[in-house]
């Protein structure tokens, strides 16, 4: 498929476009990883700059970070939470890739400043924190949280210092655009995670309820298992 899209790509994209439904069977089928990586290479794949705006606008349209953020919720089963949590977090390094090779672009990536949008990173924390609490839930929306989280820094072995980074030779440059609105997106996830710390805290300390693990040492109970693991991972993060 990938090579259909890089040698065929105006007559696949607009076959896929003619077909009914097109997002909603992507979405059925978000479970298989063929279909995981159709997606992944619509948005990274289409060389022609228009051509790969008018595919991420039109994705964008059909709010495919909305309905990927529903699959992560506790009425859908683990492989979806799984595997729409993968592509998130997919979609996100590859469209900062995109964005810091491209710096001139006239648009902005609208499927990525959807997803890091402070209303999107509440609808998932709210899929994540509210009715009852599924562990694959958690541990699919913190890999999210931690994907947004992350820095992306302008160069290795660089110290940044306000708008500015020092390289190890110690002169001064202006940081790029796309650094500054990697901060800036940086700030809205941390914006919507601040009202649920005490969630975050709470699972340390008040786990879900497990079975004893029964262990050559000994017995832990409760277990410290994948869930809480995840969490410790997102509390040192703001």
């Amino acid at each position: 498929m990938g090579i259909l899209i890089n040698r065929k790509t105006d007559q696949l994209v607009s076959f896929l476009w003619k077909k009914d439904g097109f997002v909603d069977l992507l979405l059925q089928h978000i479970t298989t990883s063929a279909i995981m990586d159709l997606l992944l290479w619509l948005l990274t794949c289409v060389k022609q700059p228009q051509l790969r705006q008018e595919v991420v606008n039109r994705l964008n349209e059909e709010k495919i970070v909305q309905r990927l953020i529903e699959q992560i919720h506790p009425s859908k089963d683990d492989n979806q939470h799984s595997n729409a949590s993968q592509s998130l977090c997919d979609i996100i390094c590859l469209s900062w890739e995109q964005v810091i090779q491209v710096q001139d672009s006239s648009e902005p990536d609208q499927v990525l400043a959807t997803l890091e949008k402070q209303e999107t990173i509440e609808q998932l924390l709210s899929n994540m924190l509210e009715g009852q609490l599924n562990p694959s839930v958690l541990v699919s929306g913190v890999q999210v949280l931690l994907t947004l989280l992350e820095p992306r820094r302008p160069r290795s072995e660089s110290v940044i210092v306000n708008n500015f980074f020092s390289s190890v030779d110690g002169q001064l440059e202006l940081l790029g655009q796309a650094t500054l609105d990697s901060s800036v997106s940086s700030m809205c996830a941390l914006h919507a995670l601040r009202p649920r710390l005490t969630h975050f805290h709470q699972l340390l300390f008040e786990p879900l309820e497990l079975e004893p693990l029964h262990t050559t040492w000994g017995i832990l109970a409760p277990p410290l298992v994948n869930t809480r693991l995840h969490v410790v991972k997102l509390l040192p993060v703001p």
